[in-house]
């Protein structure tokens, strides 16, 4: 799965995924080699019934 990084928070960070307006409330955990910023775009992974934020995507 790919998404948007929209905003990077305390806890995790909320998601834009491809095709939705808007981006989740819901705020998601990330791997800690990986430093989040807004607007990165990012490769997940299904853990347990959520995802979790393996990295950016580069061209």
């Amino acid at each position: 799965m790919i998404a948007t990084i929209a905003s990077v928070n305390p806890g995790g960070v909320t998601l834009k995924f491809i095709g939705d307006e808007e981006p989740t409330k819901k705020v998601y955990k990330y791997i800690q080699s990986y430093s989040p910023q807004a607007g990165d775009k990012v490769l997940l992974n299904n853990e347990n019934g959520t995802y979790v934020v393996i990295g950016k995507i580069v061209p």
